[in-house]
């Protein structure tokens, strides 16, 4: 009989997968148990289904994922963009300190 597995199963398989096994191992231990279920058309099509849908929620995650990484690049090299700040101390001497956004938010705090 096969069978969708509903959990991950020693030996068997894991979650969703579709497996073979001896009707009375599916209908006295599988199917009572909560592990699994008939594998008939009504379940392979919603199994598919629930599949597809992960796939595409996590391309669009994936996506957004990346849109953010783009965008905290952008910031984060504005951060990290040095500043040259020119100090006069005396007319004999002029320092030069170089800092970055990281460091004037720091001093801020």
């Amino acid at each position: 009989m096969k069978v969708i597995l509903v959990e991950d199963v020693k030996k068997l398989g894991k979650k969703g997968e579709i497996i073979e096994v001896k009707d009375g191992q599916a209908r006295n231990y599988l199917i009572p148990n909560n592990l699994a279920i008939e594998a008939n058309k009504k379940n392979i099509n919603a199994l598919n289904a629930k599949n597809e849908s992960i796939k595409r929620s996590e391309s669009q995650n994936q996506e957004l994922a990346l849109k953010l990484a783009k965008q905290l690049e952008k910031e984060l090299i504005f951060l990290l963009t040095p500043i040259l700040i020119f100090l006069k101390l005396d007319h004999l001497r002029l320092w030069i300190c170089i800092v970055n956004m990281v460091d004037v938010i720091l001093l801020e705090l």
